[in-house]
């Protein structure tokens, strides 16, 4: 599932996406802040668009009803259920209070080890939540306790998140016939045919218990009959493992009747009372049924084949070992699988959460042997290729095979990939190897193109056609301004490889133009001295001085492109100037300081759009909507000689449209009076004078 929110999203005017935390079947958490206490959240979100199946939503629906019932510590606390369109897609959203810590994958991931007593700690505290969720007035089974759903923090606390399982949910199918919810290796034997009771949360705890103590799946393990045949593997005492072995009976009957009864066993409270043992086998067909028995039978040579068409994953520790990796492919997965995996912060890249594919997953663990290994099964190195960021790695996946003119579905090649990651030493070695720096993708972009392509300033800019394809089509990070200091070498390495510096993608912009988005004077002094086009338009005739003008670059940008050339009254196809451009900007003192250095360079202040509006009559319509400054501004464009006669197509002159908003020009009175040039104008004919709250203002009445 792509993830349908990035960095800096803000979501219903209230939270600002972070990171992504992870995700699953039920939706697509991330990191967000609340802007109105600044304190970070979990913000679970699901698409209306993306959902395979409607009833995805009831199941969605019920974790938020479920959540909002539930006071436990160790439970985050649900804050809020709503909806919201986001960037053209329908999404509803649960916000929760953050776990601090980690999850115990993570954990492991980064080869947490722990000891037996910690491990009682542990299970001690998720018993007493399954405890309170399963003692409530309609008792709540999580059905999914996995090693991702505790969150543990740095004094040893956990916390139990994700309840998209809930029992009375919305059961996934899992093959004709038979419903199953949860994770295959923490699913009970009862959940492959759709039941869960109290006690099937007692395996799940009890699976990942053994996951903590071994590093590998409980998928893994063999098994007698169903039964998990672990005790050689661990070294813990004989009660704990005794205590284990029946957290982890697949009959149900043998299994802790209740969290309460394994909590007691654990602290030493009770003993373990063992019943009289019927045929395992005999009684598994007659509580499950021959065809959930035959299934969980062909898994051990079916079982990625199977699980993957569900959307389950081996875990990120196959990348590093070569018996797990061997283990999935001769059981039916895919060598090209895609792992997300959980980044850090890293000062140069900001969040690195990844998508990899099991080859370049392989690379970045250094297992050599699970790399020939996948390279051997047709794994796509062309695919890696792109993704690689490591020099390293580009040098072995070429001598492999790679193709460095190779394209992913959207047209991008690994040049493309490694400009918007600014790897320069991954660029410099595509071009020796012959990579084709002019190269467009599916937007009409080159490589240079993506160098100067900003996010943030994509959702300022009124290029919103342009920013959705690319959130649709691009499986690439856009580069963050707080990065401009590593662009210009890599500016200069495209270009003296012969990147067309004019070349324009699908909407007619070239790399000048993006330049207006990130304000680095360097680079755009750089693109003019080698030959940039400063009057280029796009399709919809904007130069790149327009788009400086409405995403207000600093004063000597506007100087630079100005002293080079650029046409202060070119227009664009709907007939707006620069100046009107400058009137769109958010930051009003900049808009204005952008207006008046325009007008000193020779703007034409009268020229009308094909609306008919100049700059004072769109002054006036924003200011409107925009407050006091406007005053200031409008001021201005009087002073330095705006024509209040000009009539636009309805026959509106400035003068009539700020009569009729009567509140925001202040003050024009002694500008108007002073023009005596104005009275002249009007001769022997009568003066028609507006004035309300100090504002006075006139026409000749024989004026039409």
């Amino acid at each position: 599932m792509q993830p349908s929110h990035q960095p800096n999203n803000i979501i219903a005017q209230k939270y600002q996406i972070i990171n992504t935390l992870g995700e699953g079947g039920s939706g697509i958490n991330f990191l967000a802040q609340d802007l109105q206490t600044n304190k970070n959240v979990a913000l679970k979100a699901l698409s209306l668009h993306r959902i395979n199946d409607w009833k995805a939503m009831e199941l969605f629906e019920r974790e938020a009803k479920i959540l909002a019932q539930l006071n436990h510590r160790a439970i985050p606390q649900y804050l809020e259920y709503f909806d919201a369109d986001t960037d053209g897609e329908k999404h509803f959203y649960i916000a929760q209070q953050l776990a601090p810590g980690k999850s115990l994958a993570k954990l492991v991931e980064e080869n947490w080890r722990t000891n037996e007593q910690q491990i009682k700690y542990i299970a001690a505290q998720i018993l007493e939540i399954l405890i309170y969720l399963h003692s409530l007035e309609t008792p709540v089974t999580h059905r999914d306790i996995k090693p991702q759903n505790i969150i543990r923090d740095k004094h040893g606390k956990v916390f139990l998140v994700d309840f998209g399982a809930v029992q009375d949910t919305y059961y996934n199918t899992f093959m004709r016939g038979s419903t199953v919810v949860g994770t295959y290796g923490y699913m009970a034997p009862e959940q492959f045919r759709g039941q869960a009771v109290p006690a099937t949360d007692l395996y799940g705890l009890g699976a990942t218990l053994l996951f903590l103590l071994t590093h590998r799946s409980p998928a893994d393990f063999p098994t007698d009959g169903l039964k998990i045949d672990f005790r050689h593997r661990i070294k813990v005492s004989d009660d704990f493992a005794d205590w284990l072995d029946k957290m982890l009976e697949p009959d149900l009957e043998e299994r802790f009747s209740s969290a309460k009864e394994a909590l007691e066993v654990l602290r030493g409270k009770r003993k373990i009372i063992t019943a009289a043992k019927k045929p395992m086998l005999w009684k598994a067909v007659v509580g499950m049924g021959i065809t959930t028995i035959l299934t969980i039978s062909i898994f051990n040579n079916y079982k990625w084949t199977i699980l993957g068409n569900l959307g389950f994953k081996p875990p990120i520790t196959i990348c590093s070992n070569f018996y797990e990796m061997r283990d999935y492919l001769n059981k039916g997965g895919t060598p090209d699988l895609e792992l997300y995996v959980e980044g850090k912060y890293d000062r140069k890249f900001g969040y690195t959460n990844k998508r990899w594919n099991l080859l370049l997953c392989a690379l970045k663990h250094k297992s050599q042997p699970a790399v020939e290994l996948l390279i051997a099964n047709n794994a796509n190195i062309n695919d890696a290729l792109r993704r690689a960021r490591s020099v390293d790695d580009v040098k072995f996946l070429i001598a492999k095979g790679a193709d460095v003119h190779s394209r992913d579905k959207h047209l991008q090649t690994a040049l493309h990939y490694a400009v918007s990651s600014y790897e320069k030493e991954v660029i410099e070695l595509l071009i020796d190897n012959g990579a084709d720096v002019n190269a467009k993708d599916k937007l009409g972009n080159t490589p240079l193109h993506l160098m100067f392509q900003n996010y943030t300033s994509f959702q300022n800019l009124n290029i919103q056609f342009h920013r959705n394809l690319y959130r649709k089509y691009s499986s690439m990070s856009i580069p963050e301004p707080r990065l401009e200091k590593f662009k210009l070498p890599m500016i200069k390495l495209l270009v003296n490889n012969g990147a067309n510096i004019n070349a324009q993608n699908n909407q007619g912009y070239t790399p000048l133009h993006f330049t207006q988005l990130n304000w680095d004077k360097d680079e755009i002094k750089y693109l003019i001295d080698n030959g940039a086009n400063i009057n280029q338009k796009s399709k919809d005739g904007k130069t790149p001085l327009m788009l400086g003008a409405v995403e207000g670059g600093n004063y000597s940008i506007l100087q630079l492109l100005i002293d080079n050339g650029a046409d202060v009254n070119a227009q664009d196809k709907y007939g707006d100037t620069v100046i009107h451009f400058a009137l769109k900007n958010s930051h009003h003192p900049r808009a204005r300081y952008w207006i008046k250095r325009l007008v000193k360079s020779g703007a034409n202040i009268n020229t009308k759009n094909y609306n008919g509006e100049t700059a004072l009559h769109k002054s006036i319509k924003i200011g409107q909507e925009n407050g006091d400054y406007y005053q200031l501004i409008i001021r201005d464009l009087v002073m330095y000689g705006a024509d209040i006669h000009a009539k636009n197509n309805h026959g509106l002159t400035p003068l009539q449209m700020a009569v009729e908003i009567k509140d925001i020009v202040k003050g024009l009175d002694e500008l108007l009076i002073k023009h005596e040039e104005a009275y002249h104008q009007c001769k022997n004919n009568k003066i028609r004078f507006y004035s309300y709250k100090g504002i006075v203002a006139f026409e000749c009445s024989d004026i039409k």
